[in-house]
């Protein structure tokens, strides 16, 4: 169990806010499981309906602390996704346009990148860089419309393609 410790009366509806999702279980780090990963992914997301993205690949990726999720659709990006997790590709830096709307496969945050425009590059420029929670936080200027986090490690990748239950990809 997470317990935290919020100081302020200006906190009082953020508390409330956090504690009333993870009593409902919202914004799990995988929708069909555990509950997020920090204080600041709950607080910060307006999001609360967490489900499995329909079709595509599903990847996790942690960011220094900090873990996002992301739906591939793109060949190229199905394509990199799939060598990275296998080992084949030292492309590991996701790219793609950023859309600071909720989705359902990344609830615990307000942003996502549009699963059509996503690749991996082995470098990128510096102004797409950045944590979850500053993408978060300033997603309407952040990064001239990408997000391309230079640090992000695909800690896990579900193939959606054929079945709704979205099976792990066997390394």
């Amino acid at each position: 169990m997470r317990t935290f410790q919020i100081s302020g009366r200006g906190n009082v509806h953020v508390y409330a806010t956090v504690v009333a999702a993870l009593l409902a279980g919202a914004c799990a780090t995988d929708p069909a499981s555990e509950l997020a990963t920090s204080e600041s992914e709950a607080a910060l997301s307006k999001c609360f309906q967490c489900s499995l993205p329909v079709g595509g690949l599903y990847a996790t990726f942690r960011v220094g602390t900090e873990t996002f999720r992301q739906q591939i659709t793109s060949t190229a990006g199905i394509n990199g996704a799939l060598a990275l997790w296998k080992g084949t590709s030292s492309a590991n830096i996701p790219v793609g346009t950023l859309s600071c709307k909720c989705t359902g496969w990344n609830c615990e945050w307000d942003f996502h990148m549009d699963p059509k425009t996503i690749m991996f590059s082995r470098a990128a420029i510096e102004l797409c860089d950045g944590t979850p929670s500053y993408v978060n936080s300033h997603c309407s200027d952040f990064g001239g419309g990408a997000y391309c986090p230079w640090s992000a490690q695909l800690t896990l990748l579900r193939d959606c393609r054929t079945s709704s239950l979205c099976p792990v990809v066997p390394r």
